[in-house]
């Protein structure tokens, strides 16, 4: 354990999974603020993780942080290119899955007539609009950002649920919920393609 006092002006950086704590002993103004560089890809994802067994609330859509990553490729070292790849592939194989298993399974596909905001979709930067829409759209039992797609029950027009979660959410039988779809399957396919050939091609440049 260390400890230290923090003097004006200056700057204190905690490391992921590093429990820390403070407090003031006179009056001050203070400003905490979360940020990380691209190799914190892999520190997220375990977050991710421990988050949702506890049902914590995430600080911000990291499912959002990636695809706005991939914006950003030729701006990335390759090893962080590679981490980010891994874990959009996760959330590739995910999508896949819990949609085939809910659709097949009663749970109504209304991607053909719902029209869904913008906020909701990838985009290049995170402004202000955009995560206050992803606080919107929290799993009611888990409190993940349902960033890609959501599971709606008729029996409530506000609570939302992840796929995973679909059958936490409410003790209605799926016949009577429906998912929302911001990406179709393919869209998140041609992400992770597109991530794909940009670490093909750095690799072939280096021989």
């Amino acid at each position: 354990m260390y400890k230290t006092r923090q003097e004006a002006g200056q700057f204190i950086v905690t490391f992921p999974q590093a429990y820390h704590a403070g407090f003031s002993y006179g009056f001050n103004c203070a400003e905490a603020v979360n940020f990380a560089t691209a190799d914190w890809i892999q520190h997220g994802s375990v977050s991710v993780v421990d988050y949702r067994l506890k049902g914590k609330r995430e600080v911000f859509s990291f499912d959002r942080l990636l695809f706005t990553l991939t914006y950003h490729l030729p701006e990335l070292s390759l090893e962080s290119c590679k981490m980010l790849l891994r874990e959009l592939e996760v959330l590739q194989a995910d999508e896949d899955y819990f949609r085939k298993l809910l659709y097949s399974t009663g749970v109504q596909d209304v991607s053909k007539v719902a029209q869904l905001p913008n906020e909701g979709r990838m985009a290049s930067e995170i402004p202000e609009e955009l995560a206050n829409y992803d606080d919107q759209r929290m799993c009611h039992t888990c409190q993940h950002t349902c960033f890609l797609s959501a599971v709606c029950c008729n029996c409530s027009e506000q609570a939302v649920s992840c796929p995973r979660c679909c059958d936490f959410m409410c003790g209605c039988p799926r016949t009577n919920k429906f998912m929302l779809e911001w990406h179709t399957v393919a869209e998140v396919e041609a992400v992770v393609a597109m991530t794909r050939e940009h670490i093909a091609k750095i690799e072939r440049q280096r021989g």
